[in-house]
């Protein structure tokens, strides 16, 4: 997601994440940060940014270590591939891109400098946190787009930018829009009920003991699985023939069903293997960003409902 930050604005781009809540880029001076083709954000080179002080009430909202020696308020943040951030937690203005407005700034926007960072590649300059949380993007802009964002994520092979909406124009409806309820926690995630999942005609329950007590499943893809070739640690992959028809998927929530084709469930590895975007977890399950392609996703957290409408999110 590109934004800018300071004044005059420089541009990051950095990577759009629903599942945190603190806004961070790579920051001058850097003590460890990982390579980046942009240029690193230098904070002595803009007139709006501020350090937060460890008195401050956005620094209670971080997991923080303490202070610096002149009473800067210090953050980590790591996420679950082992990526982190970690060092200043400042104030500064926000610019984004509006297709009818031009450029609009948002001042004394809380971030996170980071001056040591690692796990992620060099075309990531930080994290855009979308999250429910106090200091992600939407909390922080809150009713300046009345508390609604959307998306439409194009499928990742076409190369081509998605669209993020704010405001009135986040607001999904029409033909195929269907909606399920935002469950309130206390975490940063956006959480709905999965009631089902139905693979053609037949419905899964997991887990499911067979006779010898082991968990098994009956499946629908009658072929042989065969291992990963990416490494990547996918668990299920198979060598698809160029006529076998993959059985849709379908999610049905609280409310709302959505249909998933091949592109929403499967990742073609190499030529001749294909795994699903699928793999277990032994904690939170969540809708992954294959899952949502060609999805208009429309959050509205003043009525805390989540909307899903089929779109061609490269066109529509």
């Amino acid at each position: 997601m590109s934004i800018s930050l300071g004044t005059p604005p420089l541009e990051i781009l950095a990577g759009a994440d629903t599942g945190s809540d603190l806004i961070w880029t790579q920051c001058l001076p850097c003590e460890s940060c990982c390579e980046q083709v942009a240029p690193l954000f230098d904070p002595s080179k803009s007139s709006t940014y501020r350090n937060l002080s460890c008195n401050s009430s956005m620094c209670g909202e971080v997991l923080n270590l303490g202070c610096s020696r002149n009473r800067t308020c210090k953050y980590h943040i790591f996420y679950g591939d082992r990526s982190y951030s970690t060092r200043v937690l400042s104030a500064e203005t926000l610019v984004m891109n509006s297709s009818g407005r031009g450029s609009v700034n948002f001042p004394n926007n809380t971030f996170g400098c980071g001056y040591d960072n690692g796990g992620f590649d060099n075309l990531t300059t930080g994290v855009v946190a979308l999250g429910r949380g106090h200091l992600s993007l939407i909390s922080q802009l809150g009713p300046s787009i009345g508390n609604k964002f959307a998306y439409c994520l194009v499928p990742y092979e076409q190369n081509k930018s998605s669209r993020m909406d704010f405001g009135d124009n986040a607001v999904v409806s029409g033909n195929g829009t269907v909606y399920t309820p935002l469950i309130p926690t206390v975490d940063p995630y956006y959480s709905v009920t999965l009631e089902k999942i139905s693979v053609g005609h037949k419905n899964i329950t997991l887990p499911c003991p067979d006779e010898d007590g082991e968990n098994g499943n009956t499946g629908a893809i009658d072929l042989q699985p065969v291992p990963d070739p990416s490494n990547i640690g996918l668990d299920l992959c198979y060598e698809f023939g160029k006529d076998f028809k993959v059985p849709p998927m379908t999610f049905r929530f609280d409310g709302a069903e959505i249909v998933l084709g091949s592109m929403n469930t499967l990742i073609q590895v190499n030529e001749r293997v294909s795994c699903f975007a699928f793999s277990g977890s032994d904690s939170i399950s969540i809708i992954g960003n294959i899952v949502q392609q060609n999805f208009k996703i429309g959050f509205d957290l003043n009525n805390m409902k989540v909307a899903f409408q089929p779109t061609d999110c490269a066109h529509g």
